[in-house]
């Protein structure tokens, strides 16, 4: 799942991966919220900015309800060090979105491992 509201952003997620990757799409935490109650899904790609809310504090909201899967931070705040620890801190993988080439991109969707349970 590709949660940003950056629809251009998200379709460029969508194209890397491997076309027998199902990807759903989500502009809004909301969204996102919905489409996991309804879904199976195996890791969460989270923008850090998004019109409803912060995806960090989303993030550490969904670690805190026991939420394990993969999930991969992506985004500008990526410059705000305190951020990008306290996502390392919650076992979420981070990438700065203005150096998100595909590759890089792609490696960390596939890279990205379950946190350890909340505990």
């Amino acid at each position: 799942m590709v949660i940003d509201d950056d629809e251009e952003f998200r379709e460029l997620v969508a194209t890397v991966l491997p076309a027998s990757v199902e990807t759903l799409e989500a502009g809004r935490l909301r969204d996102a919220d919905a489409l996991l109650q309804a879904h199976d899904v195996d890791t969460i790609v989270v923008d850090g900015l998004l019109p409803d809310g912060s995806g960090p504090q989303w993030i550490e909201n969904r670690r805190k309800a026991g939420d394990t899967r993969p999930i991969v931070f992506i985004s500008a705040l990526y410059k705000d060090s305190t951020i990008v620890g306290q996502m390392r801190g919650l076992g979420v993988s981070t990438i700065n979105k203005r150096y998100a080439s595909p590759e890089i991109i792609l490696n960390a969707i596939f890279n990205a491992r379950p946190s350890d349970p909340p505990g």
